[in-house]
């Protein structure tokens, strides 16, 4: 009974040097040589035998604002919308509302009709929007697709 007790130990023992050595592999190559890092003014990291880089970072709220600028001077409309609140932009599709059996046929989004059900035969109609958030069925093939969430 000993014996069994003490050569699980030795197994236990064994298999956390294992780990441990593995763990210590996964390090970087930078990081081995030097383990100091510093955070700079513009919030990037180095290592402490680099220098900090000069020219500002953009920010993001610098480059959503590009963004929206460029979506509002190409004719779309620029919303807050999906889970996580973000800038996207809307454009208005010229075929808002004809008739289709694949996204093929639309700019956007070819939508089923309302309560139809997946494998059904059905003609569709093409999406207001480039973007169609939300809980939605599409058709595809001239058939209705299971009902997609996006965000």
């Amino acid at each position: 009974m000993k014996k069994i007790i003490l050569f699980s130990c030795l197994i236990v023992v064994v298999v956390l040097v294992l780990i441990i050595l593995f763990f210590k592999s996964k390090r970087t190559p930078d990081l081995i040589l030097n383990d100091c890092l510093r955070t700079c003014p513009d919030n990037s990291v180095v290592t402490c035998d680099k220098d900090c880089p000069t020219t500002p970072t953009p920010s993001l709220k610098d480059k959503t604002n590009k963004d929206e600028e460029e979506c509002v001077n190409r004719g779309g409309e620029w919303k807050i919308a999906g889970l996580a609140l973000s800038g996207r932009c809307f454009m208005k599709m010229k075929d808002v509302g004809k008739e289709c059996l694949s996204y093929k046929d639309c700019g956007g989004t070819c939508l089923a009709p309302e309560n139809a059900k997946p494998g059904e035969q059905a003609v569709g109609k093409c999406s207001e929007y480039n973007l169609t958030l939300g809980c939605h069925s599409a058709v595809e093939g001239g058939k209705v697709m299971p009902a997609l969430c996006a965000d």
